[in-house]
């Protein structure tokens, strides 16, 4: 349930910030023992990687639903799960919807990498410039970019379409 932060104080949430690193390659090293190279392994490296900003943004999102929102639905005699589910995530929709589309970039640009592990896409430009040229590793580049900006795009409509007007209003 969402705590009101302390009088006068903003909350301090960079510690939830995901920050990418060397992890999908580690990741999918140790999945290599495992699985082989496979498409298991990559997708799990993958999902890795969307976990942290679609968590930190879901706990950011409920942390700051107005509490007098919350007192006012337990006074009316809602149930803990039923102010979840019927006050707090309806009004934290919009931050949840930016950490799945956050995370949705952060997977298409790190599929890359899955070249390493075998499964090839655009990946195998990427990292072959000695194969595909300096020109070819720019197109790939700019292909990876513009995915990850169409599908970021895309997520952005499904927000516009799913988050209630009034909430858009007031969250810009």
């Amino acid at each position: 349930m969402a705590r009101p932060p302390a009088q006068g104080r903003v909350p301090d949430h960079e510690h939830l910030q995901h920050r990418p690193g060397p992890a999908e390659p580690r990741v999918i090293a140790i999945g290599l023992g495992i699985f082989g190279l496979t498409f298991t392994n990559i997708a799990i490296a993958l999902l890795i990687t969307a976990i942290p900003p679609i968590l930190s943004q879901a706990y950011l999102a409920v942390d700051q639903v107005d509490p007098d929102m919350v007192r006012s639905a337990r006074g009316m005699g809602l149930t803990p799960a039923q102010v979840l589910f019927k006050v707090e995530l309806p009004l934290a929709l919009p931050l949840l919807f930016t950490g799945i589309r956050i995370a949705v970039v952060y997977v298409i640009s790190s599929a890359t990498l899955a070249t390493v592990a075998g499964g090839g896409g655009l990946g195998d430009i990427v990292l072959g410039q000695a194969r595909y040229g300096l020109k070819g590793v720019i197109a790939a580049a700019l292909w990876v970019a513009a995915l990850a900006l169409a599908a970021d795009g895309l997520l952005a409509l499904l927000q516009r379409v799913l988050v209630p007007k009034g909430l858009r209003a007031a969250r810009g």
